[in-house]
């Protein structure tokens, strides 16, 4: 089976709403969300207790059954470290 370089091993929330994303290929990239925020799907987001929550939900990051971001765009969108 072929895992996709995408597909996310770890993550971590930062300061700032930023995300430390490990990936499975070995990459490592840090992603801002903050441009998000402004975004009335992610807003919830904003409370930064519920911010630290983030997991690894089929690949992707997720807070909740209701939102998560897509490994594909956090890989796209996230700068390498």
């Amino acid at each position: 089976m072929i895992i996709p370089e995408w597909t996310i091993n770890k993550i971590t929330a930062l300061e700032n709403y930023k995300l430390k994303i490990d990936f499975v290929d070995g990459i490592t990239k840090i992603f801002d969300c903050t441009p998000l925020l402004e975004k009335k799907f992610y807003t919830k987001l904003k409370d930064k207790k519920f911010f630290q929550r983030v997991f690894v939900s089929c690949g992707g990051a997720a807070w909740n059954d209701d939102i998560d971001i897509s490994p594909e765009y956090l890989f796209e969108k996230g700068v390498n470290i």
